[in-house]
């Protein structure tokens, strides 16, 4: 029949990926049941799926009694485990469960199915379950449905990953009728696959034949003494309520009656056999012959056991999970088995095998069972130091004279808690970063930074913060996982060495933090110009200074480092041939006498020099102050007469050379040029 059936299938899947199928069933007999699938051959908008009936294939299947049945991939024998990959496969889900494999044991009928005796063992594994969590966290728990039948949520359980069962089926109660025991497997996160397994159950010999004889048109079977004739007696019917050859049946008559009376078969249909009880023909009974006379008396016989079993672990490896941090003394399992002696010889009793077992853990009796004991924790167990402990029990019997022991593996897995701060690998880190050009704020990468968590999975997942520092700066931090960023103007003139405070905290419990410092030094560019500082516009010099006098030092600054902070000072234009200026220092020297009479008023307007000077540093490319003009003034010390003047430059219009009268007839130097209101005195002191 066509029914709609939805299949998820999540974006990030990378073909080839396998998802589950609707169940299509075929009422057929097994002869004709195999289903194969295949896309609709019409197209339609949503796609078609269609189970084609598999024909005269015949699935797989046990034979009653055998040791071994047949299955894909070659033959399994009734001992080891075999896997078949391609067994179940489950929906890939959004949440990471990818595909779910199934290791089946060797009653396997078929693909997809599992066999279960009627008579097996309870409480030994059937399946060993095992998905792929694709998360970081690969902790995942098996369970049977809620929408499992009672009639199978009864019967099976699951121990850690392995499927087992601790309630028999009947065979002939359940038939032909399969059970279906739907399962997930579930991640720490709660997101969950599905898978479904067909159950079969097969039958063994658990049933006697049943005997009924129907009496010859309801008269007692009756045989006249010396009668020689064939006498019919009863109708025998015999049936077996098992299957196959374990409810195939015959009857027979006794060895010590059989020449009296014979069986003849009248119809066999399986497991049911019809026969017709008569006399032989020539047999005769004498009523009235001496019947010997016998007395019956019992004798109880005891059979007194030997101690000849070894004990019998209900698992040969038991698996356990318990959280960490539990106080000494927690129930991890309980661990059992059984002696198929009596008495002293059934005793059991149990011990390491090892000092793995002695030193974390101990075993005491369980309450209400003779048989098994409780396996508990010793000390407070800690998964960041061991997360796996596997050891041995030895359990033996109280036997005599030898005791029979057996050997049980047990591994207990240590569940982790998140109960571990971040710790950053490093407690210093340092980083060097360009600063901004200009107005810059765009987002930088500073570096990265790296913290670990000794918990696992989930807990140990960290996020990180800036919680301080940074100075002044019109900039903030920030991290995108682990990396380092900026967002704002970095200029290193404002502040050079920026401290960070990092923080490294849990995603899950953020009561749990690391901390660190970083140290950020930002490199300099070259984006400031050198400038003048304290400029002295006029400098004074006496007409009888020799070469190599020093006029003034000029200085300046530029906030930058290293070369781009570097500064060279340089004359802009001529230096009338008598001046020069050092690059390094910035000092204006003399380096040609001046001629007699240069200050006189006479003289031309030389008697004031006006350079002009510049500075630089040495970036790449470089910058310069703007050119600044410096007055150079002759003076006259033996006239004790120099030149005044309003202080402005000569380009200004108010000042002219020393000694020269200006346009207006307001002295701008030398004596008679001066107003009445200024004097000028120059001392010089001779040692």
């Amino acid at each position: 029949a066509n029914r709609p059936f939805a299949l998820s299938i999540a974006e990030s899947d990378q073909p080839p990926v396998k998802y589950s199928l609707p169940i299509a069933e075929d009422a057929d007999s097994e002869r004709h049941d195999g289903v194969a699938y295949r896309p609709a051959a019409e197209r339609r908008r949503r796609p078609t799926l269609q189970a084609v009936d598999g024909g005269p294939q015949r699935p797989p299947r046990a034979n009653a009694g055998a040791d071994q049945a047949a299955g894909p991939g070659g033959q399994r024998t009734a001992t080891g485990w075999s896997c078949w990959p391609e067994t179940l496969s489950s929906p890939t889900m959004a949440n990471g469960l990818r595909s779910w494999f199934v290791c089946w044991t060797p009653t396997t009928i078929g693909r997809g199915r599992l066999a279960v005796s009627e008579c097996g063992p309870l409480h030994r594994p059937l399946l060993q379950l095992t998905a792929t969590d694709a998360d970081e966290d690969k902790r995942i728990r098996y369970r049977i449905a809620g929408t499992a039948s009672p009639e199978v949520a009864g019967s099976f359980y699951i121990s850690v990953d392995q499927l087992m069962q601790n309630r028999s089926l009947d065979y002939e109660t359940v038939r032909q009728r399969p059970l279906y025991l739907p399962l997930f497997a579930e991640d720490s996160g709660g997101l969950k696959t599905e898978a479904e397994i067909e159950i079969r159950v097969t039958d063994c010999n658990d049933h006697y034949p049943n005997i009924s004889v129907q009496l010859i048109d309801g008269r007692p079977a009756a045989v006249r003494e010396n009668d020689v004739a064939e006498v019919l007696l009863a109708r025998v019917i015999v049936r077996d309520e098992d299957e196959g050859e374990n409810g195939s049946v015959s009857c027979a008559i006794s060895e010590a009656q059989r020449h009296q009376f014979e069986l003849q078969q009248l119809l066999a249909d399986g497991s049911h056999v019809s026969y017709k009880l008569r006399k032989v023909p020539g047999v005769t009974f004498d009523r009235e012959a001496a019947t010997p006379k016998e007395r019956r008396s019992e004798v109880q016989v005891e059979i007194l056991d030997e101690n000849d079993n070894s004990p019998v672990p209900d698992r040969l490896l038991y698996q356990f999970r318990t959280a960490e941090n539990q106080a000494a003394g927690a129930l991890v399992g309980r661990i059992g088995a059984t002696d198929r002696d009596a008495g002293e010889n059934a005793r059991l009793s149990y011990r390491f095998a090892d000092s793995i077992g002695e030193q974390f853990f101990e075993l005491r009796p369980s309450r209400g069972s003779d048989s098994s004991v409780d396996l508990l924790t010793l000390v407070s167990l800690d998964r960041e130091i061991r997360d796996r402990f596997n050891f041995g029990i030895v359990v033996s019997d109280n036997g005599k004279p030898v005791q029979q022991s057996a050997t049980i593996s047990v591994e207990v897995v240590v569940e982790d808690e998140d109960d571990s701060p971040p710790v950053f690998v490093n407690k210093e880190y340092s980083f060097s970063l360009t600063e901004d050009y200009g107005r810059n704020t765009s987002e930088r990468f500073i570096g990265e930074v790296q913290a670990t968590d000794a918990d696992a999975g989930s807990n140990a997942r960290i996020r990180y913060e800036v919680i301080g520092g940074g100075g002044g700066t019109r900039a903030s931090f920030f991290f995108r996982d682990n990396r380092l960023y900026a967002r704002g103007n970095l200029d290193r003139e404002r502040q050079e060495l920026l401290s960070l405070q990092l923080r490294a905290v849990g995603i899950l419990d953020t009561s749990r933090t690391g901390s660190a410092h970083a140290t950020v030094t930002l490199l300099d560019v070259n984006d400031n110009p050198p400038e003048f500082t304290g400029l002295a516009t006029w400098s004074n010099l006496s007409a009888a200074s020799p070469a190599g006098t020093q006029v003034t030092q000029l200085r300046a600054v530029d906030p930058d480092a290293g070369a781009n902070g570097s500064v060279t000072f340089g004359l802009v234009g001529s230096d009338h041939g008598h001046f020069s200026i050092d690059p390094m220092h910035g000092i204006v020297t003399l380096v040609k006498a001046l001629p007699r009479g240069a200050e006189k008023d006479d003289v031309d307007s030389s008697a004031v020099f006006r350079l002009v000077v510049r500075v630089s540093d040495g970036g790449q490319p470089p910058l310069s102050s703007r050119a600044e003009s410096l007055y150079i003034r002759v003076v006259d010390i033996t006239a004790g007469a120099a030149g005044g003047g309003s202080g402005r430059a000569p380009d200004g219009g108010t000042l002219q050379g020393a000694g020269r009268r200006s346009p207006q007839g307001k002295g701008g130097g030398g004596g008679r040029g001066m107003d009445a209101e200024q004097h000028v005195l120059i001392l010089l002191c001779l040692a």
